[in-house]
């Protein structure tokens, strides 16, 4: 500031939405004549965290990461921001990386949902994970999504009912 009238004077800060102030405000500066007030600082922080974790083919359909089973690349993974199990198009999303690999990085501070797009001939076979707060400095790590591809068979007989009563007779 400059041309400030000589008395006291009170510097601080109006705070941002997501910073957090790291100094405390300086106390009063006695301003007089020619004089000037350097040095007083006001430190800040954007706290960030990240979520990662990893989508795995569940060939048991168990819920559980086994050894043997691979990981899935190319599946699209989303922060439902606003938990309504759909992925809006205002909502954070990426795909799962060669390895299976997924992850969101310098979250601002929040409650986060973790989600998947499900894709056909998919079933899910983990829980959705719970909700993430992120502050500052907050790694999630390790959530996992199982799915197993769904396979049904079907068999039968094909029959002609000569008695046309709709079940197959003897003979």
């Amino acid at each position: 500031f400059i041309n400030v009238s000589p008395g006291s004077d009170l510097g601080a800060e109006v705070k941002q939405p997501g910073w957090v102030q790291t100094t405390t405000n300086p106390g009063p500066t006695d301003i007089t004549g020619n004089t000037n007030a350097v040095g007083v600082k006001f430190g800040n922080n954007f706290p960030t965290g990240s979520i990662g974790g990893f989508k795995f083919n569940d060939l048991n359909s168990n819920g559980v990461n086994e050894p043997t089973e691979p990981r899935v690349a190319n599946w699209p993974i989303y922060l439902d921001i606003n938990n309504n199990g759909v992925r809006d198009a205002n909502e954070p999303s990426t795909l799962t990386n060669p390895q299976g690999n997924f992850s969101f990085i310098n979250l601002p501070q929040g409650t986060y949902f973790v989600r998947e797009v499900p894709q056909p001939g998919f079933r899910q076979t983990t829980p959705n994970p719970t909700p993430f707060t992120v502050g500052n400095g907050t790694n999630a790590t390790n959530i996992s999504f199982g799915n197993v591809l769904v396979t049904c068979t079907m068999s039968g007989v094909k029959f002609n009912d000569f008695t046309a009563n709709g079940h197959l007779d003897a003979g």
